[in-house]
């Protein structure tokens, strides 16, 4: 098989890498973005074309999107999320979730948002995260914190 053959007939993906972080009390933190239906998201993003690593484009769009450098300490990884290619995306995707650890009140205060990808931060519990939130977005943050809680990855798949 040729080399255009070959990249033919192998899926296309994009990648994300998102950092998971929390509050004192292990509250999940999240951004509001500006875009569509203005989702609550994880600090994270997609991987630049440059040779960024899933950690990396998570920690620089941490900085990007919150003003802190987050996630410094030995990565974790918390959840693999594969979502499936649909009328809304036409490529399927794969993310890769990594513990970014918990913030003090003192640093919270510090979040500087990037007004133009985000209008608000905001901590809450699960339960109250559920009902922000539309039922497959939630069904992320819950794999996260239950594979955060129970010390292993989760594996967890999307259909759009």
């Amino acid at each position: 098989m040729t080399p255009s053959q070959y990249a033919q007939t192998v899926p296309h993906h994009t990648v994300y890498g998102c950092l998971y972080v929390r509050d004192e009390h292990d509250r999940p933190v999240q951004l509001r973005s500006v875009y569509g239906s203005r989702l609550w998201q994880l600090p994270g993003g997609n991987l630049d074309a440059q040779g960024e690593d899933p950690l990396q484009t998570a920690r620089r769009e941490a900085v990007e999107e919150t003003g802190l450098e987050l996630g410094l300490e030995t990565p974790r990884l918390l959840l693999t999320h594969f979502l499936h290619a649909g009328p809304r995306m036409p490529l399927n995707k794969v993310g890769l979730i990594f513990d970014g650890g918990r913030l003090s009140a003192d640093r919270l205060r510090r979040i500087r948002l990037d007004l133009a990808e985000h209008d608000m931060w905001a901590v809450h519990d699960l339960a109250c995260w559920q009902e922000l939130m539309a039922p497959r977005a939630f069904a992320r943050l819950d794999a996260i914190e239950r594979a955060r809680l129970d010390e292993g990855p989760a594996y967890l798949i999307t259909n759009t």
